[in-house]
């Protein structure tokens, strides 16, 4: 799978294993409270919070090497700037799936 970038293995050997540990477990509880509150941003057709979250998802996604995330996190942003609605709902449908596949990988090459 090459939703991971090769950030991820670098991150990992420029920090301590317990401070590595900490900001991975940080992070991955983060974007699963993300991207519940973009669920019902959604739900509640409150875009703008959407775009505000698909941003900072962005970034983060992005620091941790977790490129199909980060990519995802593009497009709900974009769509939301454009006000693409049918395509938002789309790219939102996928996030999850994402994150649950880039938990699986950063597990399988030992990062958490």
């Amino acid at each position: 799978m090459k939703s991971l970038r090769r950030h991820a293995k670098p991150l990992k050997h420029d920090l301590p294993v317990e401070k590595f540990q900490s900001l991975l477990d940080i992070f991955l509880s983060d974007i699963e409270k993300q991207i519940s509150q973009v669920y019902a941003f959604l739900r509640d057709q409150n875009h703008t919070q959407i775009e505000i979250l698909a941003h900072a998802m962005k970034s983060s996604t992005y620091a941790f090497g977790a490129t199909r995330l980060s990519y995802l996190a593009k497009c709900i942003e974009e769509a939301c700037q454009q006000q693409q609605l049918a395509l938002l709902k789309q790219y939102c449908v996928f996030i999850d799936n994402a994150r649950q596949e880039t938990e699986t990988e950063f597990k399988r090459k030992g990062y958490a």
